[in-house]
C-alpha cells in the first residue's frame, strides 16, 4: 500500500512534438497505470504558458494563459488495467510579443529585447490523477513556443 500516493502508479504523458508555433495544435496522450485501487476526483490535462518576474527583491511565477481539460470523471480507477487517454491544444495567439522592427541597429537591438523577453516564457503541459487528500499521481513535460520563421526578422511596412 503506499503511503500519501507515493508509489500508486504512474502516469506517461506522450505529445506529438515540442516544438510549436502560435496558431499550432499539440495532440497527446495520457497513458495512466496504478499498482493499487485509488478513488481519485479524476484526470485532468492542463496546457500553460508562466513567466518568472521580479518586483523589487522578491520574483513570483506569473501565469500568462491555462486552459485545463478533464478526461476522466471521479471514480474508483483499478489497478493492472493501464488507461489511455487522448487531448489536443492549440497554442493561442497574443502571448508572445509579435511586434516588428526595422533591418538596422536599433531595430536589431529592440529585435533582440523582443526574443529575449519572449524566451523568459516557459509552457507546459501536465496530466495528472487528482486524487484526494495524497500527491497527484503526475507527468510534467516543457514546450518550445517561438514565433514562425515568417515573422522573425521581417521589417515593417510601415515605420511609425
Amino acid at each position: 500500500m503506499s503511503i500519501l500516493g507515493i508509489g500508486a502508479g504512474k502516469i506517461e504523458l506522450r505529445l506529438n512534438r515540442t516544438d510549436l508555433h502560435p496558431g499550432e495544435v499539440i495532440e497527446g496522450s495520457a497513458s495512466l497505470s496504478l499498482n493499487e485501487p485509488i478513488k481519485a476526483r479524476g484526470v485532468m490535462v492542463e496546457f500553460w504558458a508562466q513567466k518568472r518576474e521580479r518586483r523589487g527583491k522578491s520574483s513570483y511565477t506569473r501565469i500568462l494563459y491555462k486552459k485545463e481539460e478533464r478526461l476522466d470523471s471521479e471514480k474508483e480507477y483499478r489497478a493492472g488495467m493501464p488507461m489511455q487517454y487522448q487531448f489536443k491544444f492549440t497554442v493561442p495567439d497574443g502571448i508572445l510579443n509579435t511586434t516588428q522592427y526595422d533591418s538596422g541597429l536599433i531595430g536589431g537591438v529592440m529585435g533582440f529585447l523582443r526574443d529575449m523577453g519572449n524566451n523568459g516564457i516557459q509552457w507546459f503541459v501536465a496530466a495528472k490523477l487528482d486524487v484526494p487528500m495524497a500527491f497527484d499521481v503526475s507527468a510534467r513535460q516543457q514546450l518550445r513556443v517561438t514565433l514562425r520563421p515568417s515573422i522573425v526578422g521581417v521589417p515593417p511596412t510601415t515605420m511609425q
